[in-house]
């Protein structure tokens, strides 16, 4: 079985370099697979030690910025910015089939998709799906505009948009893979509807996470020493890109009727579509400089434990229109960190069903206080019953689990090929 991963976004700092380099790790484990390659952009970030199997497209997403986009065009950036992306996607998807020999891949599975280029190509291409077995992932379920109406009726109307490309994408596909049954079900609600054909395509795999070792976990003394902060404090750990829907504004709110000594706010992670600039005015104004330790640039790779180690809980505030999964709160069950979440989506229902922390209302900043206030006055028996929560639920949703569930879809759509011939 050969197997072609695509995706765009390790062209930029984030969880998706992870997110590629652990797909490959756990299929390269199967002997059943004799070759994975990458195709991916020219300019990468995070994936080094993948260099024997990328592919690299001659596109360069690194020019295409919002930051660049906000300063230069002003009110119409994101019209002009969404151009640009979808004129860079399709020359991307026109590069991949241009240079890659498709007929030598039993699979083609796409990490992720940007909806309206993805469809003028594969609708100009008609002949490319039917001559492989393509999959799709959709990292988010929600595509109704009433539902995004209460937060943005922008991001609402044009995931209303979406929802033909989508339908058609998924039409011609053989499978739509989702990390989680809440995803699924808003999906089904708000994409693919009454389509039988469609609905039997989408399967579920979890969103993996590492597995809780022993030898992960570093004392927490040792970790704030690392970081210079007092371990007698309770921490606070907002981990990853900073962005606008992961509701980084809420939580500086709530943040301001905490005293220094209550508990100490950590904020890690490269700021996205909010500016270092705002950040630094918020916490100014607030007057948060005493709470608050903000580290504002991407965390590498080996110094993540000294983080998650040195925290006492990861504070997860997304916003409502957030409807995809979370892996800093997939890395939290690794290190047997108690999570405090919004109720939304797929993340909420899975902190509640697996009871690896406490729930708040979104975007309700009394919600939230009220939250890390029932967390800052729990027992330490309560503590330490959900941290065991948080190790047995790592090994059951490990990255390992994850990708036997992609395996067994790909030899499931194999076999309906060869049936189907």
């Amino acid at each position: 079985m050969k197997i072609l991963l695509v995706t765009r976004t390790t062209a930029a700092l984030g969880h998706s370099s992870e997110y590629l380099k652990r797909f490959n790790s756990e299929l390269s484990k199967n002997d059943e697979i004799d070759e994975i390659k990458c195709f991916v952009p020219k300019i990468n970030f995070g994936i080094e030690s993948l260099n024997n199997k990328l592919i690299l497209s001659k596109v360069d997403f690194s020019t295409n910025k919002k930051d660049l986009y906000k300063k230069k065009y002003g009110v119409f950036w994101k019209i002009i910015y969404g151009i640009k992306r979808i004129m860079l996607v399709y020359e991307f998807l026109r590069d991949l089939f241009e240079r890659v020999d498709i007929d030598n891949y039993d699979i083609i599975h796409f990490l992720e998709i940007e909806y309206f280029s993805y469809y003028l190509y594969f609708k100009l291409h008609p002949s490319i799906a039917k001559r492989t077995n393509i999959i799709f992932v959709s990292h988010s379920g929600n595509f109704s505009y009433k539902k995004n109406n209460g937060t943005s009726k922008v991001i609402g109307f044009y995931k209303y948009l979406a929802t033909m490309p989508l339908r058609y994408l998924y039409d011609i596909s053989k499978g739509v893979m989702v990390h989680g049954e809440n995803i699924k079900r808003q999906f089904i609600e708000t994409v693919i509807k009454s389509n039988t054909k469609c609905k039997k395509k989408i399967f579920v795999a979890e969103y993996g996470s590492e597995e809780y070792y022993n030898n992960n976990i570093i004392p927490k003394r040792d970790a704030c020493e690392y970081l210079g902060i007092d371990e007698k404090r309770k921490n606070i750990l907002f981990f990853g890109m900073i962005r606008e829907d992961k509701g980084i504004r809420d939580l500086l709110k709530a943040i301001r009727t905490y005293n220094s000594q209550e508990a100490l706010f950590i904020i890690a992670g490269k700021p996205y579509d909010i500016s270092h600039e705002e950040i630094l005015r918020l916490i100014s104004m607030y007057e948060l400089e005493s709470k608050i330790k903000y580290i504002p640039e991407y965390i590498d790779e080996e110094e993540i434990k000294y983080y998650f180690c040195a925290a006492d809980a990861l504070i997860v505030p997304y916003k409502k229109e957030f409807s995809s999964q979370s892996g800093p709160l997939k890395m939290a069950l690794s290190y047997s960190l108690p999570v405090i979440c919004s109720d939304v989506g797929d993340i909420g229902e899975f902190t509640v069903k697996n009871k690896v922390g406490l729930i708040f209302e979104p975007e309700n900043i009394r919600s939230i206080q009220d939250a890390i206030d029932l967390f800052l006055e729990m027992s330490i028996e309560d503590v330490n019953l959900i941290r065991e929560n948080c190790k047995n639920t790592s090994r059951l949703f490990s990255w390992s689990n994850m990708l036997t569930k992609v395996f067994d879809r790909y030899k499931l759509i194999l076999n309906l090929s060869k049936f189907n011939r």
